[in-house]
């Protein structure tokens, strides 16, 4: 056998081995969803031997979880759609434009981003508790802007970079002013980047566990991952009503991914190499 066939040979097992390795925990979990109770706790087995979809019942109807699955949703739309315009418009002012302590708001822009939220979370919960902001959607939405803003102004200059400034003295010699070649001539062509920062936003937004934990008392205006560990009573772990809750949070990132996969890679790629 040929070496160059021989590495090919190593390479596609060694890829679909790290496959089964990454997805096996997911297929668990969905497989666990359609099991019966009494089928969880017996022997195991990889494919349930009597389906049922009880479990999703009695998520619907013993808990809360579709008023969750909205304020999710709400709360993660609002942060995409904010984030995104804030990042962008910085971004393209901290790369084209000249202005005092350009080269500090550079660096700093993604120093906002490692500060645990640990450690922000109660200096939020004081800023937002002088407006009666706590215990809203519209807190927690600003709270997740703390977290996703930074990074995806950070990785919008990394793409913008990227896109020769000839493009847009070319569009001023045709006449555009700031905001025309802004949204007419750069937008276009930072897509990609643009949805890149979006997915980034969305998975931060969906999954944050701490913001919403101390922000949001109220348990009809909690979002999903607090939903989920609510489930759980003591030491009483209903399996499938757990599993057939992470089943349905992974469903509509799972939809999107697959929506902008080529966009996605397109972004990342860009920004990795300017």
């Amino acid at each position: 056998m040929k070496p160059k066939i021989r590495r090919k040979i190593i390479v596609i097992i060694t890829l679909t081995l790290l496959s089964i390795f990454a997805l096996f925990p997911i297929y668990w979990m969905v497989a666990t969803s359609f099991t019966t109770a009494a089928g969880i706790y017996a022997r195991r087995t990889y494919v349930p031997l009597h389906a049922t979809l009880n479990h999703y019942a009695r998520l619907f109807e013993e808990s809360n979880f579709g008023i969750y699955y909205i304020n999710s949703a709400i709360c993660t739309g609002a942060t995409v759609a904010l984030a995104l315009p804030i990042s962008f418009i910085a971004a393209y002012a901290l790369i084209r434009l000249r202005i005092f302590g350009q080269r500090w708001l550079s660096g700093s822009v993604l120093l906002g981003y490692v500060i645990p939220p640990s450690i922000l979370v109660i200096p939020l919960f004081v800023v937002l508790g002088t407006f009666s902001l706590v215990n809203t959607r519209t807190g927690l939405v600003l709270a997740y802007l703390t977290r996703a803003t930074p990074f995806c102004t950070w990785l919008l200059m990394g793409y913008l970079r990227g896109i020769p400034t000839e493009i847009e003295d070319a569009g001023k010699i045709d006449g555009c002013g700031c905001l025309s070649l802004l949204f007419r001539i750069v937008l276009p062509l930072a897509l990609p980047g643009i949805i890149t920062a979006g997915i980034y936003t969305f998975v931060v937004a969906w999954g944050l566990f701490l913001y919403p934990a101390v922000l949001i008392t109220h348990n009809l205006k909690q979002v999903l991952a607090i939903g989920i560990s609510t489930l759980v009573c003591g030491d009483a772990y209903p399996w499938g009503q757990v599993m057939a809750a992470g089943t349905l949070a992974c469903l509509l990132p799972v939809v999107i991914f697959i929506m902008v996969q080529k966009y996605l890679v397109q972004g990342l790629t860009a920004g990795s190499i300017n």
